[in-house]
């Protein structure tokens, strides 16, 4: 179920770069607060290439800074300091590798996704910000566009693939296992076929927590 690259693997799809899912810092990543992914992949490069940090976590470990080949990202969605947090972070930097570091945490129970996204509107036109719904959550998406989300688990659960009432492919990723081996969260890409304001992503098997955030690019 988790972990299958369905939807590429950094190349191409008829000559355009597909977004695509590219990696996990691990499980029990954090060292000293910070998570540090070195020659991280970073996927095909090209000029409207984000990289994307999709964070998870739990009792406020939340990291305030991401840089991705020494360049500071920007956090699109989740809020600055919550006790069960998701984050979006994302960055336009070239090459085809770089560090990945995720530091000033609270703590060591976080961790993360990475993906690439192409993308010509480079500042995402709808984010949710620590919906904390444990079945459902509502967001505009756009046909031919990406939205990715990060979920947050409070406790040791397991969540089921995440769904979408909109038209397109949705691939779910995880556990990210921190705080010593617990599971504190998940993370998904949707590439929707359809413009839906909104649609409804769904959520089943979570039985603590729910908070989450989720950023949506237009094409």
């Amino acid at each position: 179920m988790l972990w299958s690259k369905v939807i590429g693997a950094g190349g191409s799809l008829g000559g355009v770069a597909a977004s695509t899912y590219l990696g996990y810092c691990g499980d029990n990543a954090s060292s000293g607060n910070a998570i540090t992914v070195t020659s991280a992949d970073l996927g095909q490069d090209t000029a409207n290439r984000l990289i994307v940090v999709a964070i998870a976590g739990s009792f406020g470990d939340d990291p305030q800074s991401v840089t991705v080949s020494g360049v500071s990202a920007t956090r699109v969605a989740g809020v600055g300091s919550f006790g069960n947090f998701g984050h979006v972070w994302a960055v336009s930097v070239s090459g085809t590798s770089g560090d990945i570091v995720a530091s000033n945490a609270g703590g060591n129970a976080f961790g993360f996704h990475w993906y690439a996204i192409y993308t010509d509107t480079p500042t995402p036109s709808a984010t949710v910000d620590d919906n904390s719904s444990t079945t459902a959550t509502d967001i505009s998406v756009y046909a031919g566009g990406i939205t990715i989300g990060a979920v947050s688990l409070r406790a040791d659960s397991a969540m089921d693939d995440v769904t979408m009432d909109a038209a397109g492919a949705v691939t779910t990723y995880g556990p990210i296992v921190s705080g010593g081996s617990t599971r504190f969260g998940y993370t998904w890409i949707a590439l929707p076929t359809e413009t839906a304001a909104p649609t409804t992503f769904n959520f089943s098997g979570i039985s603590d927590g729910g908070n989450k955030a989720i950023a949506s690019w237009e094409p």
